[in-house]
């Protein structure tokens, strides 16, 4: 028996997702895993292993683990699909097969497949040279200095400070209004916003959540609301990417939603016209507040 040497790096992992079905028996053994071996990985599908727990925790942690995710789409069986959304929302090295190009999903479609028409032989060749070509590439890991990233309110830039005039009748300003807020990466590297929070604080005068169920608002003070606002998914900003929030409000005229003031005069009114709000960003070292102003016209 071979005898393991002292400080060997261990073999880099290749993790595989597709159906549990014996017509899939030969294309994983003698396709994708005599491909992997003969790039210099270990190759695992979760049905070879022993664990305690549930299957799907196994898969969500062999996927987090591992150096690269080989998912085979053909016949786009739900579980492959769900179990490669997630690798993807990991930022993991992921390498798509199918058999046939027209299981590829719209949505897909702009991800590069190795299309292998049910050849063993094929898959092999071209998964081996793709699975080394990666393991040889260093990964590029997104920059994780989310202060780069620039807010905004209704399109325009935030500054410490600023004010910033909105203009909205004196009707829709009482009934009900929306507003987006955003942060946009100027730069030309992805942003990993995995470790931070943004949130925007805004005063009770500007109007009151339309959803009140929404976890996302908190009421912090008594005329005080804060919503926070990040990547629905992959926690990461691209270059030149976004992330949005539109903040839909029940204007401050109403009463109870559905029912206005009888009297013209204050639903007309202005209701404290300057309003005072920040953008709050929490990380790991404490919380910075950008302060703004927003004049309603």
């Amino acid at each position: 028996m071979a005898t393991k040497k002292l400080g060997t790096a261990p073999k880099p992992s290749v993790f595989v997702l597709m159906p549990f079905d014996k017509q899939y028996d030969d294309i994983y053994k003698l396709g994708i895993k005599a491909a992997a071996t003969a790039a210099g990985a270990y190759c695992e599908r979760v049905d070879e292993q022993e664990y305690e727990g549930t299957i799907l925790d196994r898969i969500y942690n062999q996927i987090r683990t591992a150096d690269v995710v080989v998912a085979d789409l053909t016949e786009r069986n739900p579980n492959v699909f769900y179990e490669t959304g997630y690798a993807h929302a990991l930022g993991k090295r992921t390498i798509l097969l199918t058999q046939d190009a027209s299981f590829i999903p719209f949505d897909l479609k702009h991800h590069l497949h190795i299309v292998y028409g049910g050849q063993i032989a094929t898959l092999k060749e071209r998964l081996k040279k793709r699975i080394k070509s990666l393991l040889e590439t260093p990964e590029q890991r997104p920059h994780s200095d989310a202060s780069v990233l620039v807010p905004h309110f209704e399109g325009e830039e935030i500054a410490t400070n600023k004010i910033i005039t909105v203009n909205i009748d004196d009707y829709n300003f009482q009934l009900g209004w929306n507003f987006h807020v955003g942060l946009h990466n100027p730069t030309s590297r992805t942003i990993e916003v995995g470790n931070t929070e943004h949130s925007l604080v805004f005063p009770k005068s500007l109007g009151t959540p339309l959803y009140r169920n929404d976890t996302s608002y908190t009421k912090i003070a008594r005329e005080l609301y804060m919503c926070s606002f990040q990547p629905s998914f992959g926690r990461e900003v691209l270059p030149d990417g976004w992330i949005t929030r539109s903040v839909e409000l029940i204007g401050p005229g109403l009463v109870s939603p559905g029912v206005i003031r009888e009297d013209r005069e204050s639903r007309m009114r202005r209701v404290n016209k300057i309003n005072r709000l920040a953008i709050r960003r929490y990380t790991l070292d404490g919380m910075t507040e950008m302060p703004f102003t927003v004049l309603i016209e």
